[in-house]
């Protein structure tokens, strides 16, 4: 488990014979610490007693305090060891921890995203205000044959061509 409370990048590397997730997180966010701990990694194994020991005396150099379960390891090196020291015995396991590259692709991932879903919304309105302005043009042209219909069918053909032409003259 690890808190962002702890600057210096302590991990705690401890068996539980609940849930981690809730019951074990929960327990220790009552210790005292500011931020509630967040479980990296968990694993269901045969012996979890004597796993924990094998994890801490690997890891005992890197254990500022030899009566705590707090380490100075990296998230991945805890996770490694614990696989490693564990072999075949793992029954299941549950891997949260994100590198920072991983955090880092993620927010890239949704920041495409983001902008895709914009550029998207703006080509919506673009062709919604394009379907106006052609509603709008056919009104007026509907209009203006309404206007010039007692007049012979080539004029009213001129008479539309013309407004065609002003109308595209006024988008460009």
């Amino acid at each position: 488990m690890s808190n962002p409370s702890f600057s210096d990048g302590r991990i705690k590397i401890g068996k539980s014979k609940a849930d981690p997730d809730t019951y074990r997180k929960d327990e220790l966010d009552s210790t005292g610490v500011p931020e509630p701990f967040f479980v990296e990694y968990f694993a269901f194994v045969e012996d979890h007693h004597s796993l924990e020991r094998q994890v801490h005396s690997k890891l005992d150099s890197q254990r500022p305090n030899k009566n705590r379960e707090f380490f100075t390891a990296s998230i991945p090196e805890a996770i490694n060891s614990i696989r490693e020291l564990a072999g075949d015995n793992i029954k299941y396991e549950e891997v949260n921890y994100k590198s920072p590259e991983e955090i880092k692709a993620e927010e890239e991932r949704i920041l495409k995203e983001r902008e895709e879903q914009e550029r998207i919304e703006r080509k919506e309105e673009e062709n919604k205000q394009k379907m106006k302005d052609l509603q709008k043009r056919e009104k007026i042209r509907k209009e203006s044959m309404n206007t010039y219909s007692h007049v012979m069918p080539t004029m009213q053909e001129e008479a539309a061509r013309k407004i065609d032409e002003v109308f595209k003259n006024a988008e460009k």
